[in-house]
């Protein structure tokens, strides 16, 4: 068996592995990272590009953030469009904005993953493809992961390991105290699927719909430039297990009976069978940090259900990972009571609006409770200013260095 001594390695090259990769290289700091797959790749995930994620890129560097905007790939919408059964919220920020970032970017994955691997740079970043991490274990002062590549086993023996390899993180089950256990109410059970021949409304909004159902089960629809779609729904684990909940037939049923969407879909035809994934929300647990090892995106439990920032979050994150990676390699200390600073920083940067999004979680079991929020949400008055405070906290959000 090979064995390979590193400093900082990477596991997992999806959004969160990539940018943290990015930053690092942006400080210096040489650095391993290891991908099961190749690219291009696809990950079944709803591809929503938010402005946490041009923030993210903004701070890598500005060119990254407008060659984005403008790339033949990529859908930018200015407007968003939520219901809740005949109660309705526009938001359209198209006129009054003079920034040029939209409010959401429609993309695929495996668009948007390969363009962030074309970015890293080969003299900081050692890219390690069709290489499986299949174990972790803590030795002494550094990490041992187990991996499989084509050529035979590898021992990797890391002062530093950060989990960015999504729900099944390895990193977490094998180093984090819980491992990857996750309770059915902090679970959302949701499933996507790609459309061709999709009439797509002027303007691509990206559209949210909440079905009339007694537990929460929310639906989105996402225009692509060239007349497709992926439309999405999910719910909590514990609404499918508690409510024997079909998916499957509840997309179906939204798209045949929605009296708007519909029409949209007549002539529409699946580029694909739906696809199911798990998402573990940000509402459950706080540890993501300890000896030698951080957990970042998927595998940290940074999801967002509610406003599908997820991506986003992912990618902050990485940032405030490599602000404390560089303290590390700099000491050479890579404890968990220096790196639960990289935890706090975390926890100050998303924990409050994680917490409230729990609490919506909670509320929104209650269908009163969704039809009266919606009623409010959906008048003239609220659905102007909620435009205009949109529209000038984005350009406000991405001044901020």
């Amino acid at each position: 068996m090979q064995i390979v001594e590193q400093n900082i390695t990477i596991v997992g090259a999806g959004p969160a592995g990539l940018s943290l990769a990015l930053f690092l290289a942006k400080a210096k700091i040489p650095h391993s990272l290891i991908e099961k797959g190749i690219f291009p790749k696809d990950k079944t995930c709803s591809g929503i590009i938010t402005p946490e994620c041009i923030k993210a890129l903004q701070k890598i560097d500005p060119k990254h953030a407008e060659e984005l905007i403008e790339a033949d790939w990529a859908s930018p919408t200015y407007s968003i469009h939520f219901s809740e059964g005949r109660h309705k919220l526009e938001i359209d920020i198209s006129n009054k904005t003079r920034s040029t970032i939209p409010l959401s970017i429609a993309t695929k994955r495996k668009d948007f993953d390969t363009w962030l691997f074309s970015k890293l740079n080969p003299s900081y970043s050692s890219f390690m493809p069709e290489a499986r991490v299949i174990a972790a274990v803590r030795k002494g002062k550094k990490v041992e992961l187990k991996v499989e590549t084509k050529k035979g086993a590898v021992l990797i023996r890391t002062d530093l390991v950060i989990g960015t390899d999504g729900v099944k993180s390895v990193i977490r089950k094998s180093l984090h105290p819980n491992g990857n256990e996750i309770k059915s109410n902090h679970h959302v059970l949701a499933i996507r699927q790609n459309w061709a021949g999709v009439a797509c409304p002027q303007g691509r909004p990206l559209e949210m719909f909440t079905l009339d159902r007694p537990y929460p089960i929310s639906t989105y629809v996402f225009y692509h430039k060239n007349g497709e779609a992926v439309v999405g729904i999910g719910t909590t684990k514990k609404s499918v297990q508690r409510y024997k909940v079909n998916l499957n037939a509840e997309l179906k049923n939204f798209l045949s009976s929605d009296p708007l969407i519909s029409k949209r879909f007549k002539n529409a035809s699946p580029l694909e069978d739906a696809k199911g994934w798990g998402i573990p929300l940000n509402t459950d647990g706080k540890t993501i940090a300890g000896d030698h090892f951080l957990l970042i995106g998927d595998a940290g439990r940074f999801a967002d259900r509610s406003f599908a920032k997820g991506i986003g979050t992912a990618m902050l994150g990485a940032e405030s990972a490599a602000e404390v990676i560089a303290e590390c390699v700099a000491t050479s200390n890579y404890s968990k009571e220096l790196l639960t600073q990289y935890q706090n920083k975390i926890e100050k940067r998303f924990r409050a609006e994680w917490r409230m999004l729990a609490i919506l979680e909670q509320l929104s079991s209650s269908k009163i409770f969704r039809i009266l929020l919606s009623k409010f949400l959906s008048t003239e008055v609220v659905n102007k200013f909620i435009e205009r405070k949109t529209a000038a906290n984005l350009e406000q959000y991405l001044k901020v260095k």
